[in-house]
């Protein structure tokens, strides 16, 4: 929650900013809730001339060739955790599973890759990676069997936990 905060803080007090700027230049401005890979695709379209959004996004973008530039960055970790169902002991259970991140070349997915690199198990070769959309999608798919695994951040881990028996797990081996 303080992070959430912290981030709503830094981002009023930015637009803020930028709005008297853009009222002394006369220009107008469109605010869109677009986020993650998303607003990367966006920025890379030419409909955004700067955008808002994760680390592993302007990485997995530049490693496709494309050309960001991260000015600054409000996250140092990957806040997320691998979300399964009790009857996974170990990382290795997951062989032949399902995994659900928010959408390739987003942080879920980079975060998902990153950890996978120290796992016996390797994406697309033991487990398959479903982009689902996001949180709640991942959430929903856990739920009903759809997957058996979710990167989640730590508000949905909560209500894994709460909800179903979740655990969630370390994303070392």
């Amino acid at each position: 929650m303080v992070k959430s905060l912290l981030v709503i803080l830094v981002l009023n007090a930015f637009l803020t900013v930028a709005n008297a700027q853009v009222r002394s230049e006369k220009v107008r401005v469109v605010y869109s809730a677009i986020g993650g890979s998303h607003a990367a695709q966006v920025d890379l379209a030419g409909d955004a001339p700067i955008a808002m959004f994760n680390g592993g996004s302007v990485i997995s973008a530049n490693l496709a060739g494309a050309d960001l530039v991260d000015m600054a960055t409000g996250m140092n970790v990957l806040p997320f955790l691998l979300v399964v169902g009790p009857g996974v002991k170990q990382i290795e259970d997951l062989k032949g599973d399902k995994i659900a991140i928010t959408r390739f070349g987003s942080a879920t997915d980079f975060a998902l890759r990153f950890a996978a690199e120290k796992w016996l198990i390797k994406p697309e070769k033991n487990f398959t990676v479903l982009q689902l959309g996001g949180q709640p999608e991942m959430m929903a798919a856990l739920k009903s069997g759809a997957v058996q695994g979710a990167m989640l951040n730590a508000e949905f881990t909560v209500l894994a936990r709460r909800e179903r028996n979740f655990v969630s797990r370390a994303l070392a081996p």
